[in-house]
């Protein structure tokens, strides 16, 4: 959970208002998850990670078409090491002059156990970014 520091403005997040991220960890030594697509090496845990709809992400979900904007799949081995597969869904959004349209994106994320060797490999569909406001 995401929660602005009390007392400080906080151009994202109003007060009283959260960003929740719902997990799903499956333990090892064979996640249920690693199971269930055929990865069959042993794995201190996964997990599944989507972003849950309030107030704060209303927002994006109405722009990825009701949808989660996102999915994170983590798997972290036993030495420490972990890597996540990240699916961005497409967006589309249109009001007045404003306008995000993108057909969405996956990425592997892989990091060491310390955070030294990290690596971030994927690719963006297509998409036209746009933004004006009359003034």
């Amino acid at each position: 959970m995401v929660k602005p520091i009390a007392g400080q403005a906080n151009g994202w997040l109003a007060a009283g208002q959260s960003v929740v991220l719902d997990e799903v960890v499956d333990h090892g030594p064979f996640p249920l998850a690693s199971l269930k697509a055929f990865n069959l090496a042993p794995a201190m845990a996964s997990v599944h990670t989507t972003l849950v709809k309030n107030d704060a992400s209303q927002a994006l979900f109405e722009i990825a078409k009701g949808d989660t904007p996102f999915t994170v799949d983590t798997r972290i081995a036993y030495s420490g090491d972990s890597q996540s597969a990240i699916v961005l869904n497409a967006l589309d959004y249109a009001k007045g002059d404003e306008k995000v349209t993108f057909s969405g994106g996956q990425f592997q994320l892989d990091a060491d156990r310390d955070g030294k060797n990290i690596s971030l490999k994927g690719q963006a569909g297509s998409g036209a970014d746009r933004c004006a406001q009359r003034i």
